[in-house]
């Protein structure tokens, strides 16, 4: 099967890593993959035999363009941005797939792009009949409002690399660490995680570590981007992941730090987190619930032990072998059955 996956940047978010673990599995399973791509700067290692194809002209506009106007060889070609999804069909080329990480809608505060984005949706899913392969059950479910090939391939995590015990603890008492993933994007919802630690630091002496972007608040430590490798060993080395997000298509940092042993303060956007049981879940917003889960975890020494044990065995249940296997076997079935009976 000779696949191209058409995507404007590869970097180094949670989605990149798994595109880029996609298609490295599928060339070790004998296939054609090209990324047709306008940025590539990824710390994930791609495999030598993928081939990247540099889009030539400059730019998101020059991404879109050259989706229209382009001739791609391919049994199938694969993009996680609707816009592009709903183009690269319109254009002439049919088996064209929609690899769902998010619901972009949410990717805007402004009201009118939000309204033009939600008919990108409904066009493509819809009317163009584009299939959908979406990264959870609850994401399938919001884009099963616009058309109805969807079809879920969970996320996963190398649980050789993100392995925590049954019986984790905190590192050191005296102490008080929390991981904080810092994107500018509004859904992220850094803005109000801010307020969060802003409080905390208040009454604990938290030392607050970055990974992403360069976070210049609470004299906080920066580790830039990680890869897998790297990522582990850090969350090894801290007791909390404050993850304030306002939409998740899945949450990949999150599995990674519950598989690590460490717990989780987040929101109801991250979907998989179970309240009390799993990590501490609040409302989208709720800054104040928020910083009373940090204060718990670092007060309770049985309550975070009872959240760290039922962690890693939740995320045992996502196994990245297991989603490579479904996502190849999902996209060998569409090429299959064709796209006009779908």
């Amino acid at each position: 099967m000779k696949v191209a996956f058409y995507r404007h940047s590869l970097l180094n978010r949670g989605g990149d890593k798994m595109v880029i673990t996609y298609v490295n599995h599928m060339v070790d399973n004998g296939n054609d993959v090209e990324i047709y791509v306008n940025n590539v700067d990824s710390l994930f290692h791609i495999d030598s035999r993928v081939r990247i194809k540099k889009i030539p002209l400059g730019g998101i506009l020059g991404t879109v363009v050259w989706a229209i106007t382009s001739r791609i060889d391919a049994d199938l070609i694969v993009t996680d941005i609707v816009a592009l999804a709903g183009m690269l069909r319109a254009s002439g080329k049919r088996r064209v797939v929609y690899f769902s990480q998010g619901n972009d809608v949410y990717h805007y505060r402004n009201r009118a792009m939000r309204t033009i984005t939600d008919f990108l949706y409904r066009l493509t899913l819809g009317k163009l009949r584009v299939p959908c392969i979406a990264v959870s059950q609850s994401l399938a479910f919001e884009m099963s409002r616009y058309g109805h090939n969807i079809s879920v391939v969970e996320n996963g995590i190398d649980l050789a690399t993100f392995e925590g015990t049954k019986s984790e603890e905190r590192n050191n008492y005296s102490e008080y660490s929390v991981l904080v993933f810092n994107r500018r994007d509004h859904p992220k919802g850094v803005d109000e995680g801010l307020t969060v630690l802003a409080s905390v630091k208040e009454i604990l002496d938290l030392k607050v570590f970055v990974v992403g972007e360069t976070l210049n608040n609470f004299g906080c430590e920066n580790l830039s981007y990680l890869d897998s490798l790297g990522l582990a060993k850090v969350l090894k080395n801290i007791d909390v992941l404050f993850y304030p997000s306002r939409h998740e298509g899945f949450g990949l940092l999150p599995l990674e730090c519950l598989g690590s042993g460490r717990p989780v303060v987040t929101t109801k956007a991250v979907k998989f987190v179970e309240h009390l049981k799993t990590g501490w879940v609040a409302e989208v917003g709720d800054t104040r619930d928020m910083s009373k889960g940090i204060f718990k975890l670092f007060t309770d020494k049985k309550f975070y032990k009872r959240l760290a044990f039922n962690g890693v065995k939740l995320a045992g249940r996502f196994d990245l072998e297991r989603s490579k296997s479904l996502f190849f076997n999902r996209l060998r079935d569409i090429c299959q059955v064709g796209f006009d009976s779908s």
